[in-house]
């Protein structure tokens, strides 16, 4: 999942939205940050803004522990995989890609379907006390980011959620994000095909957002 789909759900409680991006911001500053043991906190329960960002956490590797093993997911990454990879180079990361765009596709989808999903996203993360979220990293990853304020305010800046809304904005972003990871670039024709992948993950978004059906979590 990405960010708006971890997020949904939880808009009106700016800490607990913050834990469930937490996990994507540390892997922005340190590849290999791993999760110290999570303190026992329901995230449904969460009152105070550290057991907030805690569940939220919690909350962030429930949801990416049955969408990965989600059928219609699988499948999803399977047939794009298998497009993406006509005239790419041998080296290029296609299911890697496949993956990355079901998850970003999906975040454009609720965008289509709730206009002002975006904007409530940013303005209830615009309220956190940053210098709480670095005590929680810290408690969590068992060390310090100071660089974690400088890359949560960018975040909030750029808004770089709303360019997954088109084709252009949405193959900048996939670019940029195989350029940090030292990947090869897309293919040339990577643009031409983002019209049908887009319909094919609109068209599956409810099932993709039903946990129900995941292997496990009936």
């Amino acid at each position: 999942m990405n960010y708006l789909a971890h997020g949904k759900d939880v808009l009106h409680d700016p800490y607990l939205l913050a834990g469930t991006a937490l996990p994507d911001w540390v892997q922005v500053l340190d590849r290999k940050s791993r999760l110290s043991d999570l303190p026992p906190s329901p995230w449904e329960a969460a009152t105070k803004p550290l057991d907030a960002l805690v569940a939220g956490v919690r909350k962030h590797h429930e949801d990416d522990l049955w969408f990965h093993r989600h059928p219609e997911f699988q499948r999803l990454v399977t047939e794009i995989r298998r497009d993406l990879r006509q005239n790419a180079s041998p080296k290029f990361r296609a299911g890697f890609v496949a993956h990355l765009l079901v998850e970003l596709l999906l975040d454009a989808s609720l965008q289509e379907k709730d206009a002002e999903l975006a904007k409530t996203y940013y303005a209830s993360l615009r309220q956190v006390d940053l210098a709480l979220i670095e005590q929680g990293v810290e408690l969590l990853f068992g060390k310090p980011l100071p660089e974690l304020p400088r890359l949560v305010n960018r975040f909030l800046d750029e808004q770089f959620l709303l360019d997954y809304r088109s084709d252009e904005g949405l193959e900048f972003r996939v670019s940029m994000v195989l350029r940090r990871l030292r990947l090869d670039p897309l293919p040339s024709d990577f643009r031409s095909k983002l019209p049908a992948i887009r319909e094919s993950v609109d068209q599956s978004s409810s099932r993709l957002l039903n946990p129900s059906q995941a292997p496990g979590e009936h």
